[in-house]
């Protein structure tokens, strides 16, 4: 295998991880964006935010578990994206002692 085109390939993916990493970022802020809504409507009318509430109960578990497992992808890219960086730094150090030979 070419290392050069390791390299880059490595570079892409960092690139692609990043930009990953910035879609869950968003994701979240919407999240608590719209946590502030939904506070704001529970101020406003109570007794039909409750009602709506328990009827969408399961829907509700599924966005409370999707944003946990968007906690838990977050903190997966964040790792992954360390080790790349790492691996393209280790990888540069060796093509810069090759020059310097």
């Amino acid at each position: 295998m070419n290392s050069g085109n390791y390299f880059y390939n490595l570079r892409f993916i960092l690139k692609e991880k990043q930009e990953c990493l910035e879609y869950y970022q968003d994701s979240i802020k919407l999240n608590n964006l719209q946590k502030k809504a939904n506070l704001q409507l529970f101020r406003q009318k109570p007794l039909s935010y409750l009602v709506r509430f328990i009827i969408y109960l399961p829907i509700n578990l599924i966005r409370i578990y999707k944003n946990t497992n968007n906690q838990y992808f977050m903190m997966k890219l964040r790792n992954e994206i360390e080790v790349l960086k790492f691996e393209i730094k280790k990888i540069q150090k060796q093509s810069q002692n090759v020059i310097n030979r």
